[in-house]
């Protein structure tokens, strides 16, 4: 049977830590070893874990990595190149609650849509919840009229599926491209990076049936990134959109480097659209991205948004 690492960083997080590694220990999928890296925890977190790595009933193994500050998403890069080999690995936050199929489910479609030649990327849906775990709403970049797809476009990815680290499971491919990316000193590189690579140059997988319960609180490092209620998330899509200066930066250095670094891979079918993201950024470029024949988010007014950025050159 496959092996699953699973990689969780910690910091400071005793008040939602143990609701997460029980939700892993439920999972119905039996080859799983988590391997958490804690980055400078100064209050429980590591009593915690202990308690967990010492715990011999448990189906799931529990690892402890080390202590260090290496900060987001560095401690996840990091961890992902230190541990042992498996056959696919698993991003994990130390506060969210993961469904009891989590790992099952992605491992059955890799195994169905996948394959071990290329970047391959399983991801889905998820749900927002509270500090309390209460509902809140599906995600955005849900389409639920496509429950499971084996080749989802570049197309849908680039500036849409919002990235979230969280549901991704993928292979050794991907594994082997971080190490490089790494090397050479994109440390910054994670979510955002591996979906447009794999979806460029490899399979990216989704399913619209949520995973797990992504807890939205005041300490979550993502926050900003990914806010809970949609007045703050359309106003953080507008600042993003229009005001920040680096607020589409991922993407953009994203983009750069998969055309310098992996030109050759690129699927013939995703060479233009790769080629009218990429910098710089010229006048036709613009409107190519204006006026580009398919949609690229779900929600018109996302779409409007960003075919406005598109003119405006923040992309």
């Amino acid at each position: 049977m496959d092996k699953i690492a699973v990689v969780l960083a910690t910091y400071n997080g005793e008040k939602y830590l143990r609701e997460q590694l029980d939700s892993i220990q439920r999972q119905t999928y039996p080859e799983i070893e988590v391997y958490i890296h804690d980055d400078g925890s100064t209050d429980g977190t590591l009593e915690i874990i202990n308690e967990y790595v010492k715990n011999k009933q448990s189906k799931v193994k529990f690892s402890f990595v080390g202590q260090s500050t290496l900060r987001y998403p560095q401690c996840f890069i990091s961890t992902l190149l230190s541990i042992p080999r498996a056959d696919y690995y698993a991003f994990c936050d130390q506060d969210d609650v993961w469904f009891e199929d989590k790992i099952e489910k992605a491992v059955k479609a890799m195994k169905r849509f996948g394959n071990e030649c290329k970047a391959s990327l399983f991801y889905s849906a998820v749900d927002y919840y509270d500090s309390n775990l209460n509902y809140i709403r599906n995600a955005r970049f849900v389409n639920k009229s496509l429950p499971l797809v084996g080749a989802y476009s570049l197309q849908s990815m680039l500036v849409g599926g919002e990235a979230l680290g969280l549901p991704f499971l993928v292979n050794n491919k991907v594994r082997d491209l971080m190490k490089r990316v790494s090397e050479n000193g994109k440390f910054d590189f994670k979510d955002t990076f591996i979906k447009i690579y794999c979806a460029a140059c490899g399979i990216v997988i989704y399913s619209s049936k949520p995973c797990a319960k992504y807890r939205r609180h005041s300490a979550a490092t993502t926050l900003k990134m990914n806010p809970a209620g949609k007045i703050q998330r359309a106003i953080n899509m507008a600042k993003k959109i229009f005001l920040e200066k680096d607020g589409l930066e991922s993407i953009q250095a994203s983009v750069d480097y998969v055309l310098k670094e992996h030109h050759d891979e690129i699927e013939e079918k995703n060479k233009a659209i790769i080629n009218a993201f990429a910098s710089p950024n010229s006048i036709i470029k613009k409107l190519k991205k204006v006026f580009w024949p398919k949609r690229f988010r779900l929600r018109l007014i996302d779409e409007l948004g960003y075919r406005v950025a598109f003119l405006m050159g923040r992309i």
